[in-house]
């Protein structure tokens, strides 16, 4: 019997295994390391809704005439995004997923004229976030307008 072959077929064998257990790993690490990346950009995209959230919930508690000015980072891990208040709360887009945060305000405009539309944050911009009450119905509004 050739034992000089049947130790080279096994080794051979045995490198294969390795190769393709190395290769499953890495793979798999990958995987892992992109998930990671996607949980820290969604969490920092939440961090910037709570404090856009928190931000119109002090000035809605503030009551008629408190304002607050508040400005937003420039990106969310290198990448641009959008954040949305409206009587729902504050929603950011980032690459096509949200998060949201909560508010009190149920009245939220972009001007002074009052009317309830969805307002629209971009990245990098400063904002003056301002409670109003409306003479003729009694109700506040949350006034978000550019600084």
């Amino acid at each position: 019997m050739d034992t000089r072959g049947q130790l080279s077929a096994d080794l051979i064998f045995a490198t294969l295994l390795i190769i393709i257990i190395m290769g499953s790993l890495v793979t798999i690490i990958a995987d892992r390391m992109e998930t990671v990346e996607t949980t820290e950009e969604l969490g920092n995209a939440r961090m910037v809704a709570e404090n856009v959230a928190e931000a119109v919930n002090k000035v809605y508690a503030g009551g008629n005439g408190h304002s607050l000015n508040i400005t937003l980072p420039e990106d969310i891990n290198g990448k641009n995004y959008s954040v949305t208040v409206n009587k729902d709360g504050v929603f950011v887009t980032i690459d096509g997923k949200k998060g949201k945060a909560y508010t009190a305000a149920k009245k939220v405009s972009n001007s002074f004229s009052l009317s309830n539309v969805d307002v629209v944050m971009q990245n990098n911009q400063s904002y003056t976030i301002t409670n109003v009450k409306d003479p003729s119905t009694e109700e506040y509004w949350i006034v978000i307008t550019s600084a």
